[in-house]
């Protein structure tokens, strides 16, 4: 059946440029949006025994783990703070008082953080004279268990209302279990800082996906849509066809996710990830999970692949008994990460991208470099909006 969503923020809010449309023609056009691209950039790539496919999300509103809002001084009978996003183009803030693709959990938090900011008389930062307190929130909440972790981002390390917003907070939405407090001193569009404390509680919070128990941070990457992750990362597993004999390398693994879950199919597995918070976290589940054969390593792709790959070498793993699977960035890979890659030569490689264009550019390097593109699969991550997941599997 073809179904719709409305938003009462639509058109106005940029987060949801497609809410509206049948969900259906939504899936058409993003299918079509990935072979447009191979077609333009690559259109003899793709073998045609090769079928583009793409999963719905099982939940098409309520389905954003997490969320990153601006908090804004508004002035109306009924409300004094808002929280929302800013509209196309400008730094105006529209206020979203109730997002029908949030969590029905992180609005209920939203709602009561509106009041006691407004009770608590917080400072809201003002970004054309870089003062005032408060410059964002951000919420994640667990599928598997409901907690929810906020982050407070201020301009500075002193946030006189910290402790007492964490304390009321805490006390009148049980399921957020820790509040975090990020500083952010630069001017800019950034959201993050790199400075995280514990204002109270805990400072992570456990997701589940493919029965592997994963530990999430304030600032840690993990996929906004839990159910389509775990779609993505059993169709990895699959594609990989792992053996015990095989050493799995994770290249921007994160909080180690894609290892995590493949770790006991798997002889070794070795993850590189530039973020310490979410080196720190991977390597905690791993122990939460009992996997003796997962180790995750602090640093650049770009400086520690090379690293690994000769330490593999050095311990006998040959290109036969190694598998890769790559999450990067919106960018995609460098040259110099796929020449050290494709000389390791690893059996197969699990590509997840989240923008078509950088993928197919992706995917032509490693065509030259002896590898074709046997498996192609689309997954809805972003309902209602035209962004789309890829996972490419190559083999050589």
């Amino acid at each position: 059946m073809n179904t719709t969503l409305a938003c009462p923020h639509f058109p106005g809010c940029p987060g949801c440029s497609s809410i509206g449309m049948p969900y259906e023609n939504q899936l058409d056009d993003k299918l079509a949006a990935v072979e447009a691209t191979l077609e333009q950039f690559a259109p003899d790539l793709i073998e045609p025994e090769v079928f583009f496919t793409i999963s719905a999300s099982p939940k098409r509103s309520a389905y954003r783990n997490r969320v990153k809002l601006v908090p804004t001084a508004i002035f109306n009978q009924t409300d004094k703070i808002g929280f929302g996003l800013y509209r196309t183009g400008s730094h105006e803030v529209i206020d979203i008082p109730d997002c029908p693709v949030q969590m029905d959990g992180l609005n209920r938090i939203v709602a009561r953080l509106r009041q006691l900011i407004f009770e608590l008389d917080v400072s809201i930062y003002d970004e054309s004279n870089h003062t005032g307190d408060l410059r964002f929130i951000t919420l994640r909440q667990s599928e598997a268990t409901n907690e929810a972790l906020l982050t407070f981002v201020t301009r500075d390390d002193v946030f006189p209302s910290g402790g007492e917003l964490a304390r009321q907070i805490m006390a009148d939405c049980e399921s957020v279990v820790g509040v975090l407090q990020n500083v952010n001193d630069r001017v800019g569009n950034a959201i993050f800082g790199e400075r995280t404390m514990l204002i109270a509680g805990n400072e992570w919070i456990e997701e589940e996906v493919c029965d592997a128990r994963i530990r999430l941070g304030a600032t840690s990457f993990f996929q906004i849509n839990t159910q389509v992750a775990e779609l993505a990362y059993q169709s990895i597993h699959t594609a990989l066809e792992p053996t015990h004999e095989d050493a799995l390398i994770d290249l921007y693994c994160g909080v180690g996710t894609i290892g995590l879950t493949l770790a006991n199919y798997v002889r070794k597995v070795t993850g590189i990830e530039s973020a310490a918070e979410a080196i720190t976290l991977g390597n905690e589940s791993a122990r939460t999970n009992s996997l003796e054969n997962v180790r995750l390593i602090d640093g650049a792709v770009e400086e520690r692949l090379q690293e690994l790959i000769d330490e593999l070498t050095h311990s006998n793993v040959k290109g036969n008994h190694l598998l890769a699977a790559v999450n990067p960035p919106r960018k995609g890979l460098t040259p110099k990460i796929i020449t050290q890659l494709t000389d390791a030569g690893p059996r197969r490689i699990a590509y997840l991208s989240c923008w078509p264009f950088s993928l197919t550019r992706d995917l032509v390097r490693f065509d030259k470099a002896g590898y074709r593109v046997i498996d192609l699969q689309c997954f809805d991550m972003f309902p209602q909006t035209p962004q789309v997941e890829t996972l490419a599997v190559l083999e050589r």
